[in-house]
């Protein structure tokens, strides 16, 4: 004849088992959430420094709450592994640390293509004579020329497209690849070619001057013509006549 079960005790034993369950769901969701606050530190880094949605004109909220879509979006395709940080408060802001600076890092390498261009437009706009119309840029909340802001918009226009946007989005999903989110531990010297990112960045005037060299060379010649009227017919008014020669012929180039 079987024992009696102890109402109690049957009680206590679902108790428990509820009480494991409940804690294993916790640990599940908690990682989860450290994880995605990971992602969400690249994410909205990317963001601030990215050309299309880094603008200063698009509002702060705006810029969260594409983040916030872009988070969920990386968390259902690049699936992370755990966290294993032993409850390790320093590491993980370590970790949020360099995931925001990966981030921040790759779209500004990304807006390096449309810096470029800005300088080669105001470049241009110094060597047509036109330094002094400045207009107001609500993308950078700075004073610009009048070229700059145009070529700058063109830019802009063109990058988005041809696919910028969806390349950007593709770049940011690969570097989940190249620099997981427990970096910690990765050798970055090795995946980060400094000297590359050094130069891009340094040649961006270089760049820009390449740009605009026929419209450079053009000017200079009106200069030089302009100089040698100056000198055999001293009666025409040669610096008033560059104020309309130059932004023509540049505009022309």
């Amino acid at each position: 004849m079987p024992l009696p079960i102890d109402p109690s005790l049957a009680a206590s034993d679902d108790f428990q088992l509820v009480i494991k369950t409940l804690a294993g769901a916790f640990n599940v969701y908690h990682n989860l959430i450290d994880v995605w606050f990971l992602v969400f530190a690249r994410v909205i880094a990317f963001i601030s420094s990215a050309p299309i949605w880094g603008r200063k004109d698009i509002p702060f909220n705006i810029k969260v709450s594409i983040a916030i879509a872009f988070t969920i979006l990386m968390m259902i395709t690049i699936k992370p592994g755990p966290l294993v940080m032993d409850n390790n408060v320093t590491v993980y802001l370590l970790l949020l640390a360099i995931n925001a600076v990966v981030g921040y890092t790759l779209g500004f390498i990304a807006d390096t293509i449309l810096m470029t261009i800005n300088a080669s437009g105001s470049v241009m706009n110094n060597q047509m004579g036109l330094s002094a119309a400045m207009t107001f840029d609500p993308s950078t909340r700075q004073q610009v020329t009048i070229i700059e802001k145009l070529f700058g918009f063109i830019a802009l226009m063109a990058f988005y497209h041809m696919g910028g946007a969806y390349l950007l989005i593709d770049a940011l999903h690969r570097s989940f690849d190249i620099f997981p989110l427990y970096v910690i531990n990765q050798d970055l010297a090795s995946k980060l070619d400094w000297e590359y990112l050094i130069n891009i960045t340094g040649n961006t005037l270089t760049l820009a001057v390449q740009l605009v060299a026929p419209v450079m060379m053009i000017t200079l010649l009106v200069d030089l013509t302009l100089g040698i009227v100056n000198r055999t017919a001293q009666q025409i008014q040669v610096f008033q006549l560059s104020f309309a020669l130059k932004p023509s012929i540049g505009a022309a180039t």
